[in-house]
């Protein structure tokens, strides 16, 4: 299960996709919308549930009351809990995706910037002296500031 919460301009929305696929969306203002999608023979089918209020909600729509106990409520905090999550935080550009840690990150890519200067420099003074430069070493020193970027941005 992945659950995004946002609150934008006083619209609370959470967003949920269950592992069996089920996308849930429930949307608080003014009033309460649960809109669920799932797959029926293939193909996503919507249905949305709307009310005024919560009570409003679990009198005319009790399955979609549910969710809303289960989700809309506080995120979705009282199920994490459970999992022995205590706090949120939420980076919508990573959604679900775990980040890498930024000083680490910093220092790996200022590593790789201080290699790739000073290679720079060495193929400056080996122009300047019209000396031949060793192709192999000089590959193998890219190959691995390389590396270092790629490990700093979270890649492999």
């Amino acid at each position: 299960v992945t659950i995004s919460k946002t609150n934008i301009n006083g619209v609370e929305t959470t967003e949920v996709t269950e592992a069996s696929g089920r996308k849930i969306k429930i949307e608080k203002n003014k009033t309460i919308k649960v809109t669920v999608t799932e797959k029926v023979d293939g193909k996503e089918k919507t249905k949305t549930y709307e009310a005024d209020d919560e009570e409003a909600l679990k009198k005319k729509h009790a399955d979609a009351h549910k969710l809303y106990e289960k989700y809309g409520k506080n995120g979705g905090a009282p199920n994490l809990r459970a999992f022995g999550i205590q706090r949120l935080q939420a980076f919508p550009a990573n959604r679900g995706q775990a980040l890498p840690n930024r000083r680490a990150m910093q220092k790996g890519m200022t590593e790789a910037q201080t290699k790739l200067e000073a290679m720079v420099k060495q193929l400056e003074a080996t122009a300047k002296a019209n000396e031949k430069a060793d192709p192999d070493a000089l590959r193998s020193q890219l190959e691995e500031a390389i590396k270092m970027l790629k490990q700093a941005q979270g890649k492999k």
